[in-house]
This record gives structure tokens, C-alpha cells and sequence, in this order.
């Protein structure tokens, strides 16, 4: 509760996948864990060779270990802008990717991300969502740009890739640019 970041995270990892990266918090995996009333201003710049996975302005992986995990983002200010010079998957301006629980209520990113090598699920708000989720007065602003000459897909002003069964989304809303040079479900 109350936690701070800022500043810039880079990573030039010229062998291998970069995974699991956030401007507060890189992966988590828990039975009821909260994040309130935080704020990331965490630039993240990847230039791995072989791209990058799990990348969120606020939190980068919320692990998918023991079943009825619950993550809470409650009152989350972000803005962070992330680039990925190679291939992205799971990018979000909040967060990268979640496979549980996933309650979300007035939290918002206002970042742009950049994937200059193409992507797979990249939103301004979530990359991908998988199981239940709620999201309730939150949304995104920035822009989100996909540049490549390969197919990328689930590119989208909140979430790149949203799915599970039950929920509610509620009051939420993306207003940032979407573009993508050679792009599915865009």
C-alpha cells in the first residue's frame, strides 16, 4: 500500500527472452494479494534479442501456481512507457499478463508502448487476461504502437487479450492510438 517507482529499467540481454519485467513489481504469485494505492512513473526499455514476455507498467506476471489466486489493483496510478525493440508478448500499461482472479477498480495507465518488432496481446491497460475479471472506473490513455513486417496479433486500446468466465467491466474506457503495421484482431 503506497508504494513508489520511478525511473528507468533497461535490459540488453543479447542471449536469451527477457520475461517477467514491471516498473513496481517483475511477478507475483499468491492466494490474496493487494496493490492500493500505487504509483509507477518506471520507464522499461527492452532490447533483448529474442524479445520480450510478461511486461507491465505496474506488474509484470501474476503467476498462475494454486487455483482461486486473487489479485486487487485498487486506486493504481501509471505511467509508464515501454518499448520492446524485438518481438513482445503479454505488454500491458498496468499490467502484462494474468491467468487468475483479477479485480481492477479506479486504476489507470497513461504510457505509451512501443513494440518495434511485433506482438502477440499488447493493451494499454492489460496485455492478456485469462480467468475471472473485474475491472470497474479504470482505463488507459496512451498510444500503442506495433511495428513490423510479421503478423502480430490482440493488439487493443485496453486489453490485447481478454478472457475467462464471470466478471464485470464497469466505467472503463481507452482513448490512446492504436496502430499496427501488419496486424490480426487489432
Amino acid at each position: 500500500t503506497g508504494c513508489r517507482s520511478a525511473g528507468t529499467i533497461v535490459s540488453n540481454d543479447l542471449s536469451s527472452q527477457t520475461v517477467n519485467v514491471g516498473g513496481l513489481i517483475g511477478e507475483v504469485a499468491g492466494l490474496n494479494v493487494v496493490v492500493s494505492d500505487c504509483y509507477s512513473g518506471m520507464d522499461i526499455n527492452i532490447e533483448s534479442i529474442n524479445g520480450a514476455n510478461n511486461v507491465g507498467g505496474l506488474l509484470g506476471n501474476h503467476r498462475m501456481e494454486w487455483t482461486q489466486q486473487k489479485l486487487d489493483l485498487i486506486d493504481d496510478r501509471v505511467d509508464s512507457n515501454i518499448t520492446i525493440s524485438n518481438f513482445a508478448t503479454h505488454v500491458g500499461g498496468v499490467v502484462g499478463q494474468s491467468r487468475q482472479s483479477l479485480s481492477a477498480v479506479n486504476t489507470y495507465a497513461t504510457g505509451s508502448i512501443r513494440a518495434l518488432g511485433g506482438g502477440n496481446s499488447i493493451g494499454g491497460f492489460g496485455g492478456l487476461h485469462g480467468g475471472v475479471g473485474s475491472l470497474q472506473d479504470c482505463y488507459a490513455t496512451g498510444n500503442i504502437t506495433v511495428e513490423s513486417n510479421e503478423s502480430s496479433s490482440g493488439i487493443g486500446g485496453l486489453y490485447g487479450y481478454f478472457y475467462g468466465h464471470g466478471g464485470v467491466v464497469n466505467r472503463v474506457f481507452a482513448t490512446g492510438k492504436v496502430s499496427a503495421s501488419d496486424g490480426n484482431h487489432v
